[in-house]
């Protein structure tokens, strides 16, 4: 009788914004719930660490790490985007960490880098955030992920007729979606009716508001964002 081959660690690397860690994490609870496989987080400041570090404490199998130039900031508890280490140098120093890695999970394209330049044992899974059809999806880092998960279908047909291979793609539903550490906050309003918060696009050509909106809105300049 043969012993099956050890299985190893799952990571996933929390290196950016913290807008991106609802994108990330829910996929991080759903696996530590769900098996006792061991995982690393990965994580670049003291901010993405205390967030972390608080919410899997009820997994045994979850470990909290340091990544090789890990920025300590202040941190005021609502988990607002830190100055970040410089990313590439930051991989670089990390490449060695994740050769004990069967698969790594991360959020953003930066990461990629690394399965593209490299040749790693580990397997790259890329987990899209946003939706719609703003992806740089003809990146050549694109093809560097072993699978990537996108929201919809539609979504990965727009892969698809790029000529990307068909197993490496998977429609999960929008991850974000499953995120349940968001703080709730009563709108600064004093009617109590159901209100609709609209949250334009910083970056202008990706938003009509910049065109129409203040006008239909009568003039009003009071945009805001959330994380």
């Amino acid at each position: 009788m043969t012993s099956a081959p050890p299985r190893g660690k799952v990571a996933f690397l929390f290196l950016g914004e913290t807008l991106l860690i609802p994108h990330l994490y829910p996929i991080v609870e759903a696996l530590a719930a769900t098996s006792d496989v061991p995982i690393d987080l990965w994580v670049s400041t003291s901010v993405h660490e205390s967030l972390l570090t608080r919410w899997t404490a009820p997994f045994s199998s979850v470990r909290i790490r340091r990544v090789p130039g890990f920025r300590r900031v202040a941190d005021d508890g609502t988990g607002r985007n830190p100055v970040l280490p410089a990313k590439i140098p930051m991989l670089v120093r990390l490449l060695p960490y994740l050769r004990s890695a069967r698969v790594v999970v991360c959020a953003e394209q930066t990461s990629l880098w690394l399965p593209r330049l490299f040749p790693m044992r580990a397997k790259f899974v890329k987990t899209s955030h946003g939706v719609g059809s703003m992806s740089a999806r003809d990146d050549p880092r694109r093809r560097a992920a072993a699978l990537t998960l996108v929201p919809s279908q539609r979504e990965r047909q727009t892969y698809l007729d790029r000529g990307f291979a068909p197993d490496r793609f998977v429609a999960t539903g929008y991850v974000k979606a499953d995120f349940t550490h968001r703080t709730h906050a009563a709108p600064p309003f004093a009617d109590t009716r159901p209100v609709v918060l609209y949250t334009p696009h910083w970056q202008q050509h990706r938003s009509s508001w910049w065109r129409w909106g203040r006008r239909s809105c009568g003039g009003s300049s009071r945009t805001g964002a959330t994380i």
